[in-house]
């Protein structure tokens, strides 16, 4: 697998978990988000060309207790 497979393929990946993230699910939700932190923290030290990671981290929803 090249560098730009690489690269895609996380990117698939955080899209995957950000749609976890926007779960009712409070587990699945907060699940997704965690995920989605690793990954932009890995995209961040490999993909030399990106400006900022935290466009790619999703929103985060809390619920009131």
């Amino acid at each position: 697998m090249n560098t730009a497979e690489r690269l895609i393929l996380i990117n698939q990946m955080i899209h995957h978990a950000h749609l976890l993230a926007a779960d009712d699910h409070v587990m699945v939700r907060v699940s997704g988000e965690r995920i989605a932190v690793i990954l932009a923290d890995l995209l961040y030290e490999i993909d030399t060309g990106l400006d900022e990671v935290f466009s790619l981290l999703p929103v985060q929803r809390r619920d009131c207790i």
